[in-house]
């Protein structure tokens, strides 16, 4: 899957509950979803498993708690190289 399916998917999944802010949808890199308040613990669990599913990878600790988890472009990266192996 390309790096602009990912990000279409992931956003996706974050709009269902509201939109992202029109402020960032052209600039998602600096759009951190996470510290905003934009989703919540619950969310961020099922935002999580929903990824987890549709790629078939696993996330560590390690990438949950870094930044990069944080914004969409962050997140693809790390979806991109877990595929590549």
């Amino acid at each position: 899957m390309n790096k602009k399916s990912i990000i279409k998917y992931l956003s996706s999944i974050l709009q269902k509950k509201r939109k992202i802010p029109i402020k960032f949808k052209k600039n998602l890199e600096k759009f951190n979803f996470i510290d905003s308040g934009f989703i919540d613990s619950l969310e961020i669990f099922f935002f999580i498993v929903q990824i987890e599913k549709k790629f078939k990878i696993k996330f560590s600790n390690k990438e949950i708690n870094s930044k990069k988890f944080k914004i969409i472009p962050g997140i693809t990266e790390l979806i991109q190289k877990k595929l590549r192996r």
